[in-house]
């Protein structure tokens, strides 16, 4: 891997990212990329605690109360993230950690799904690595990240996009061998979209990366994001593992998600250590189906 050198805000010398971001002779202008910069350990990430979702979106100033956040992930910034997250999976590198090349490397699926899975970076890992033997990799996102990504995959017919998974064809969700999520779910208010999804795809497996916790009931959060304000979930560990133990699913795996903004989250959430529950911190969750 070839670091990036940043001193002039160009950066020159890696020239399979430059093209892949649309640099020109200067380079790419690396103040478009919002991964890997260095957070002060003083910086709060989140603010304040909640114990339901509508304080936290009534804090938030988001006047409706749907089940999911919409707005920050429909943004320029979020777009450009998006599209360098894309271009570094496209030369090898992993945007972020990803538990699912392992998965996948040893239980052989055909049909993936990828909740909130964002440019298809996720699927590109795949496709650039030796366990890219899948059939179809189907993206659920908002309707304008599907409109902008479905776009770069369009020679391929093993990827597509979806806002809906009622868009679907039938034949394809009816396979499902691995419902996988990657830093979403704290972005909905509970488990029911992902329950939802659960019944009516019954996969194989349920792949979880980055599913944010707290130490006992779940709790809500304000994320900072680039000056916005983000509502975000703090889930009981015990309600999810309930939860997909009713729909038929038995853990296999809960261990640490090792991200660099994970690193001391505890003391980064401001006001949860006055409350009764504490923040769990980042898990990777394997669930498989009970015969």
């Amino acid at each position: 891997m070839t670091p990036l050198d940043i001193s002039n805000n160009y950066c020159t010398n890696h020239p399979k990212l430059n093209s892949e971001l649309g640099g020109g002779e200067q380079g790419f202008d690396i103040s478009i990329l919002t991964m890997d910069l260095p957070i002060p350990a003083s910086t709060p990430i989140f603010n304040g605690y909640f114990s339901d979702w509508h304080s936290v979106c009534e804090a938030a100033n988001i006047s409706r109360e749907d089940s999911s956040i919409v707005e920050p992930f429909d943004s320029v910034r979020w777009m450009a993230r998006q599209r360098e997250m894309l271009a570094l999976a496209r030369i090898g590198n992993y945007p972020r950690p990803t538990n699912l090349p392992i998965l996948v490397a040893i239980s052989n699926p055909e049909f993936i799904v990828d909740l909130g899975g964002g440019s298809g970076w996720t699927s590109e890992l795949l496709s650039k690595s030796k366990v890219n033997g899948y059939k179809n990799y189907l993206v659920l996102e908002i309707p304008s990240v599907c409109a902008e990504f479905s776009q770069e995959f369009s020679e391929d017919s093993r990827r597509s996009f979806f806002s809906s998974i009622s868009e679907a064809p039938e034949w394809m969700i009816s396979r499902t061998d691995i419902l996988y999520s990657n830093s979403v779910l704290q972005y909905f208010q509970d488990h029911s979209t992902l329950m939802k999804l659960v019944s009516t795809l019954s996969p194989k497996y349920i792949l979880l990366d980055d599913f944010m916790t707290s130490t006992g009931e779940t709790f809500y959060s304000l994320q900072n994001y680039y000056g916005i304000k983000i509502p975000h979930c703090f889930s009981s560990v015990l309600d999810i593992l309930k939860t997909c133990a009713e729909l038929g699913y038995e853990l296999l795996v809960n261990s640490d998600y090792h991200s660099p903004v994970a690193a001391g989250l505890e003391a980064r959430v401001q006001g949860a250590s006055n409350s009764g529950s504490g923040v769990g911190g980042s898990r990777s969750l394997l669930f498989k189906k009970v015969s």
